[in-house]
């Protein structure tokens, strides 16, 4: 149970170096998730979370599972141009 919101995010990342035609960050909000987590802003992405997901994961959690996937798997260079690419600064 307790890593089950992991997958969607990295399947988002997964998506988002996938897809050469992107909405605009606004009209997609695992877009927009990626990017604020990317980009550091850990307070705005959990700004998103449900209470129950709040509840699990708070945002100093976050940080550090965000971090912890980025050591294990490194960074995702093509994300942050197709991110860019969609309109998301």
């Amino acid at each position: 149970m307790r890593g089950r919101w992991l997958a969607p995010v990295v399947a988002a990342c997964i998506a988002v170096t996938a897809r050469a035609q992107l909405p605009a960050p606004a009209e997609n909000p695992a877009l927009t998730l990626v990017h604020e987590l990317a980009a550091r802003q850990f307070d705005k992405a959990a700004a998103r979370f449900d209470e129950r997901i709040a509840r699990a994961l708070p945002v100093a959690r976050l940080e550090a599972v965000w971090d912890g996937l980025i050591a294990q798997a490194g960074a995702c260079p093509e994300a942050a141009k197709i991110l860019r690419a969609a309109g998301a600064h």
